[in-house]
């Protein structure tokens, strides 16, 4: 199946808002009807709040906490050291970062930085299995990576309707 990366990457800059990388979760500050009266609960992503509950992140973080995703990176680099032979070598080192899965067949977007370079990449999931992951594609403009492990039946985030949002709206970045 071929991915739209350009899809992906769109969807995932409306979601980021931030420069945390992670999931989120949008919560109306007020439910207005038609009228314009504030009411007493609103929906979003099929949980339910409350006027209390708006400011209760913990509904958003349940439902997203287990998309999340630690990534480790090797990356090799050569070195030259300039002097005498120009001898040189390489150096591996290893950085990390977080991704959210998508898609349930084990698409993760993360950040370009965090695999630019990679020879190698690890995906680390909350319930501490381990994938070999590969790389799908980059936009270095945008900072977005696509990443795939082979994996299925994976929680993935909920991905609100950007056209929805509205100015003032609560954004909540989780991240590994």
């Amino acid at each position: 199946m071929k991915v739209n990366i350009k899809s992906i990457i769109i969807i995932f800059l409306v979601a980021l808002l931030g420069s945390g990388l992670g999931t989120f979760g949008v919560m109306s500050m007020y439910n207005r009807d038609n009228k314009g009266n504030t009411g007493s609960s609103v929906v979003v992503n099929e949980v339910q709040y409350t006027n209390l509950e708006k400011s209760d992140y913990t509904k958003a973080i349940e439902k997203a906490y287990n998309t999340v995703v630690e990534i480790k990176c090797t990356v090799k680099s050569n070195i030259s050291s300039g002097f005498f032979f120009f001898e040189q070598g390489s150096t591996t080192s290893v950085s990390s970062g977080s991704g959210v899965i998508i898609r349930e067949d084990g698409y993760i977007v993360t950040n370009n930085h965090v695999v630019q370079g990679a020879t190698k990449i690890e995906v680390t999931l909350n319930n501490n299995m381990t994938y070999e992951a590969s790389l799908v594609g980059t936009d270095p403009a945008t900072d977005v990576a696509l990443i795939k492990i082979d994996a299925t039946g994976l929680p993935i985030v909920p991905i609100g309707d950007s056209d929805k949002l509205r100015l003032g709206e609560w954004v909540l970045a989780i991240g590994s």
